[in-house]
């Protein structure tokens, strides 16, 4: 599943599936799971606790990720999440 997502056509706004990836460790169809967030939000503490959610979701919660069946995020897809969070308001 990581190979797929590594060979992903990823969009600037981070939009992508990967269906039929080359390569032989990449598994034929696969998705990624998206959150959908504004990115001027009221502000406040719900809004900073997303956002710190988010920055663990997508960095140290990936470690979670392979013993329930899922592929952890690539390295490089990690830091593209880093600058749409570092956009939020």
């Amino acid at each position: 599943m990581r190979a797929a997502a590594s060979a992903a056509l990823l969009g600037g706004d981070l939009r992508a599936h990967a269906v039929a990836t080359p390569g032989d460790l990449a598994y034929p169809i696969c998705s990624f799971t998206f959150v959908l967030v504004h990115r001027a939000g009221n502000g406040g503490p719900g809004r900073a606790a997303l956002g710190h959610f988010l920055g663990w979701a997508t960095h140290d919660g990936q470690s979670f990720a392979p013993p329930l069946g899922f592929g952890a995020l690539p390295g490089e897809l990690q830091v593209r999440d880093e600058g749409v969070l570092r956009s939020m308001q």
